[in-house]
């Protein structure tokens, strides 16, 4: 089974500070929660109302910001999304739902063990 969090990149972060003096990747994370949750609203409801350029677009955005913070889970679920839509043309109602769905599961999973572990 994949990895669902890549605990290297948050350690490398980790090393990390900004020019503040702030833990780099404490800084990223604050700065993601604050945006995450109106965003996963926005990605259920492009697919809610088949908007599916919108979600997409939504996806690729979300895999990079996931990605970057090691949540490789969710990452890897919005490539799904994005991929379906953009290289397979797929427009399937139920199953860009349990996508969606996963998404938002994964990310707050994530979002506690990273919490408690850093």
């Amino acid at each position: 089974m994949m990895e669902r969090i890549d605990w290297e990149v948050i350690k490398n972060y980790k090393a990390l500070t900004t020019k503040s003096g702030e833990n780099l990747y404490m800084s990223l994370l604050e700065r993601f929660k604050t945006n995450i949750f109106d965003e996963l609203k926005s990605l259920k409801e492009f697919q809610e109302t088949e908007s599916y350029d919108e979600l997409a677009r939504l996806s690729h955005k979300l895999k990079s910001s996931t990605g970057n913070l090691g949540m490789l889970s969710a990452s890897e679920t919005l490539n799904e999304i994005e991929e379906s839509i953009t290289v397979h043309k797929k427009q399937d109602f139920s199953y860009f739902q349990g996508l969606v769905l996963r998404v938002e599961t994964e990310v707050n999973l994530l979002l506690q063990e990273i919490s408690e572990k850093v």
